[in-house]
């Protein structure tokens, strides 16, 4: 049997470890870093234009928005004011602004991305009473928040406070719901609890008792100087089923609400 014996200072590859399959699997490794550097770069950039696609929409929902605002103008009033340009910027200290210079209504990315579209349109309606004021009312030289800019939030039914540190729509209404009951509140559940009692009498007493602290506690609510905001229900329409006015006469009645 053959055998090939290496020289003296020559390196000796055994027949089942030859050199070839070695310098393959490095090939292999070096190109399999190269995908993955590509499906990152890929990745990266579908999603920067997931992001610039997703802020086109909101600024072509914000124009929608505008259009469908002046309406409630006079035509002498929706016909002296234009459609602006709307941008998205990085805000820290207020939720939007606008600028008579650029023609320009700026909301905050984050007031956009991260909170509900009513919260937005809120803000909205606040930066198009500083165009108006500024525009139409002729406010330019007027404090921010002066006569003329009040009067275009009552003409736009725009929140005059909804700027700054504003908190928005959305955070108002979770912390309605998460505050803790009162005392009156538990002592209400307490009274509705007994009116399930067997006793006739007791039942009715509880049952009485419980309506007459509801009652007083609404009104004394009512008596004190509150903020209100209000929720949208349901989708915006010119007309709306007859039914649809049924359950706003109920939420009204027993909700202690005001719906417009």
């Amino acid at each position: 049997m053959d055998e090939t014996i290496p020289k003296q200072g020559e390196l000796f590859a055994p027949p089942d470890e030859p050199d070839g399959p070695v310098k393959s699997e490095k090939a292999e490794d070096v190109s399999g870093k190269e995908d993955r550097g590509q499906r990152m770069s890929a990745s990266r950039h579908s999603k920067e234009e997931l992001q610039q696609l997703l802020e086109g929409r909101i600024l072509h929902g914000l124009a929608c928005e505008w259009d469908e605002a002046v309406w409630i103008l006079e035509p002498p009033h929706r016909k002296s004011i234009r459609r602006p340009l709307f941008r998205l910027e990085n805000m820290k200290n207020k939720w939007g602004y606008w600028s008579g210079e650029k023609r320009e209504i700026c909301l905050s990315r984050d007031l956009v991305l991260d909170h509900s579209w009513d919260s937005v349109r809120e803000i909205l309606l606040h930066e198009m009473a500083h165009q108006f004021a500024d525009e139409v009312l002729g406010a330019d030289h007027e404090v921010p928040h002066g006569p003329q800019f009040l009067t275009a939030c009552r003409l736009l039914r725009a929140n005059p406070k909804a700027s700054g540190k504003y908190k928005p729509l959305d955070e108002q209404f979770a912390d309605v719901n998460s505050v803790v009951e009162d005392k009156i509140m538990i002592k209400v559940k307490k009274l509705m609890a007994l009116a399930e009692s067997q006793n006739r009498h007791e039942a009715e007493a509880a049952m009485a008792k419980a309506h007459e602290l509801i009652a007083k506690y609404n009104l004394d609510l009512m008596k004190k100087d509150r903020d209100f905001f209000s929720v949208f229900i349901g989708r915006p329409a010119l007309r709306h089923r007859r039914e649809d006015y049924a359950l706003a006469n109920l939420l009204e009645e027993f909700y202690f609400v005001h719906g417009i």
